[in-house]
């Protein structure tokens, strides 16, 4: 049903591509775009999606999008989609955290991010759980800290959601990209994948990256601007990858065309 629902929306989204000085789409006409793939998501899907709107339209972001809320949550949350579970906390044991933390929601906050975000937002904690624009508009927050800090969309800002202090001490994410970013052992944790790669590209489980979405948007300026910011951060995205994302095939074309080296 998934795949039906992607070829569907193929020919529109490759003759929005075409329109190299098209206007930037506004948020209703992205939310719209993702909102016809995020059906095959179910239910909590279109939740998270109408969610991550509310909290955009509301909210006071210059860099994060819907595609990057979007994004994330596929990444992080995704097998809560179809959970009961799906806005409250979680434990380590189900999410695989490696700093045995709790979280919250489809973005999987943190607590600690969480209970900073609620006196922000002048809420108790113990009332995050069923408000649920409000646990968009914490995420998107760190999202736009991020990327105000390390640059929009770059690789750094992006692994700063996961864990970017590890990283950077070459402690996590050392080993091949598409590896699996989570390790219950200490002693391994240096072989995990790149976490910022796996949102932006997709991995073996979540095919469906920030690339792919920005794809489905139709923002193609955009995905020439993040795969040059990759390229001049030393994380350059090569065709080769794409066999590991498991990216669809129309977008795996689409992108190689605007891949730097391709140009």
């Amino acid at each position: 049903m998934r795949a039906l629902s992607f070829l569907a929306v193929f020919g529109l989204i490759g003759s929005i591509l075409q329109a190299e000085d098209a206007a930037i789409p506004t948020l209703q006409v992205r939310y719209e775009r993702v909102r016809k793939m995020a059906a095959a998501y179910g239910p909590g899907g279109n939740a998270v999606l109408e969610t991550a709107r509310k909290a955009l339209l509301h909210g006071n972001y210059s860099l994060v999008g819907i595609e990057d809320l979007w994004a994330v949550a596929l990444k992080e949350g995704r097998t809560l989609f179809g959970s009961s579970s799906l806005w409250g906390i979680t434990g380590p044991a189900r999410t695989g955290d490696m700093l045995g933390q709790s979280t919250i929601g489809p973005w999987q906050i943190a607590l600690q991010n969480g209970r900073k975000g609620c006196l922000r937002y002048r809420l108790k904690f113990s009332e995050l759980e069923k408000n649920h624009e409000i646990q968009a508009r914490i995420a998107a927050d760190l999202m736009e800290e991020a990327y105000k800090t390390f640059g929009k969309r770059s690789p750094l800002a992006i692994q700063q959601y996961f864990w970017l202090d590890a990283f950077l001490a070459k402690r996590i994410g050392q080993g091949h990209w598409y590896a699996s970013v989570l390790s219950p052992d200490a002693s391994t944790r240096q072989q995990t994948g790149f976490y910022a790669k796996q949102v932006l590209l997709g991995s073996r489980f979540n095919p469906e990256g920030l690339l792919y979405w920005l794809y489905v948007t139709g923002d193609q300026k955009e995905i020439r601007r993040v795969l040059r910011a990759w390229q001049e951060a030393g994380y350059g995205i090569e065709e080769r990858d794409l066999v590991h994302c498991k990216c669809p095939t129309d977008f795996q074309r689409a992108l190689i065309a605007l891949l730097p080296a391709s140009n």
